[in-house]
């Protein structure tokens, strides 16, 4: 059905569907300012990719449902308004549009390979191999649309980087005059063609969809893996921030606390200093389609003071999943485990609670560490 699909949108791709003459607007339809790499609807420019790495966004069956009126329902649901699709099956209503000037055959088959599942093959993590970004020569402001993604946002499907593919931009895109050139192939003799003026998948682009959805006796290469998160704090914080607002702050500081010597961040309180609390948010953690996960750190807390640790999570609702109250050991350091099951991108609050009204009290945290996986 997937290949039916495509076949039946490359059909009528050459003419409007009131047959008159195709707008020429050459690939500007898919430089849309406010749309992430230009055509890509539902992520933001600082989100966090050549197939997509989260099963869970592909098509069940490799069949794609469309409809080119209004509908409800799993369906791609064709509208007019320049050109942008989402990525991969995003569930309910998915909109795509072919909008004025999109209705050339390239066009048409770039936002359709956005649908099943593909990025832009100019953002690949390895692209700096092959293309040279000419940034001076981007439209000012749109120099985000070429950021490289990260090797683990990949998943190459076997395959090397295309300058045939119809998901590659041309040589002009976001050109800030429209003469400047803003990408160049580094392998000699070869010219990035307009999207516009492609009539098909390449090889390599028919190659990745048979292997993403297993057709044809294929067999989809794993995602690539994800680096643990991992800090010590003996450079700096991390990305582990204090939530603005709190009585209390949690520090970054050089000591020894529980027999050990070296970087933790802190909060304290001195008897009779009254309640105090702080709070740390780490940095979101993208899951990459991943249902299990493992935070885990060293906690110290010492002194009556010390009134409260508590962990909570956040994607979607935040939920307490660690208490602490009082300490347990009153000089040494606890390791604390969490499995976690998990359904999308998340992050955590770390939250402790000071009561100077029952003597000092310090609360320390040490060796913060998150990974994909069960503990």
């Amino acid at each position: 059905m997937l290949v039916l699909l495509v076949a039946v949108a490359l059909i009528g791709a050459n003419a409007s569907p009131v047959e008159r003459k195709l707008e020429n607007l050459g690939d500007s339809p898919l430089f849309h300012s406010r749309l992430f790499e230009g055509d890509i609807a539902g992520v933001g420019p600082n989100r966090d990719r050549n197939g997509i790495v989260d099963e869970k966004l592909l098509w069940p069956g490799g069949i794609v449902y469309y409809e080119l009126g209004s509908s409800v329902g799993k369906t791609i649901f064709f509208i007019s308004y320049r050109c942008w699709s989402m990525v991969g099956r995003q569930g309910g209503k998915q909109e795509l549009s072919l909008g004025s000037g999109c209705h050339w055959r390239g066009l048409v088959i770039h936002e359709l390979g956005h649908a099943v599942g593909f990025w832009h093959e100019q953002n690949r993590a390895d692209r700096d191999e092959y293309i040279e970004i000419f940034w001076d020569n981007i439209w000012p402001g749109m120099e985000y649309n070429f950021d490289k993604m990260l090797p683990w946002e990949n998943n190459y499907l076997g395959e090397n980087f295309d300058y045939e593919s119809v998901m590659l931009y041309g040589e002009m895109a976001f050109s800030k005059d429209g003469e400047s050139p803003t990408v160049r192939p580094k392998e000699p003799n070869v010219v990035i063609g307009p999207v516009w003026k492609k009539t098909k998948f390449s090889e390599s682009d028919v190659r990745r969809v048979n292997r993403l959805y297993e057709c044809f006796g294929e067999t989809r290469p794993p995602p690539p893996t994800v680096p643990d998160f991992e800090c010590d704090f003996e450079e700096n914080d991390c990305g582990i921030v204090n939530q603005e607002g709190m009585s209390s702050n949690f520090e970054r500081s050089y000591g020894t606390l529980g027999g050990r010597t070296g970087y933790s961040l802190k909060i304290e309180i001195k008897a009779d200093g009254g309640y105090g609390g702080g709070r740390l948010i780490t940095p979101y953690f993208k899951m990459y389609g991943g249902r299990k996960g493992c935070l885990s750190m060293d906690l110290f807390m010492k002194g009556g003071g010390a009134d409260k640790y508590t962990i909570l999570r956040q994607n979607g609702e935040t939920k307490e999943i660690y208490l602490q109250e009082e300490p347990s050991n009153d000089n040494w350091w606890e390791v604390i485990n969490l499995t976690l099951d998990i359904d999308g991108d998340l992050r955590f609050f770390l939250e402790g609670l000071m009561n100077g009204h029952n003597g000092d009290g310090v609360i320390a945290i040490d060796n913060v560490r998150f990974q994909r996986r069960a503990c």
